[in-house]
């Protein structure tokens, strides 16, 4: 009994430090895509440009990495048993919120997201899954 203890104890610090390190590489993709909007580009058109621009030019690698960072936080809400996930918006105080038993709560644990980190995450998961970014759906002037 006390084997499977330690062995699940060494799976358990195992996926943390996969998830950390997934957070650590998103990240630093996150910025250096980030990195290449252009400052005078906001509201509806920054999300077109991240859509039919951004994410188009990225890497698979890069948004793989993106995708992956999404599905741990996705699988941390199962595992949490939550009926949803809410993050980016104005309202989220750039924190991933679950609701539990129909309570809603920021969870520290997954760190901070940026609005542009947020925008990224969020199109690049419909772009990876080969479902057009939510950008495409408005013309691009």
């Amino acid at each position: 009994m006390e084997k499977n203890t330690q062995i699940i104890e060494r799976l358990q610090t195992k996926a943390l430090t996969m998830k950390t390190e997934i957070f650590q590489i998103a990240k630093q993709v996150l910025k250096e895509l980030i990195l290449q909007i252009p400052e005078t580009v906001d509201g509806v058109e920054r999300q077109v440009f991240i859509g039919k621009e951004l994410l188009v030019r990225a890497t698979e690698a890069e948004r793989m990495v993106l995708r992956k960072l999404i599905n741990s936080l996705l699988t941390e809400m199962r595992i949490r048993e939550a009926s949803d996930i809410d993050f980016g918006g104005w309202g989220s105080q750039k924190m991933v919120w679950l609701r539990i038993n129909g309570e809603k709560k920021p969870v520290p644990e997954f760190g901070t997201f940026e609005a542009d980190e947020s925008d990224l995450l969020i199109q690049n998961r419909s772009c990876v899954t080969g479902h057009p970014p939510i950008s495409t759906w408005i013309p691009y002037r």
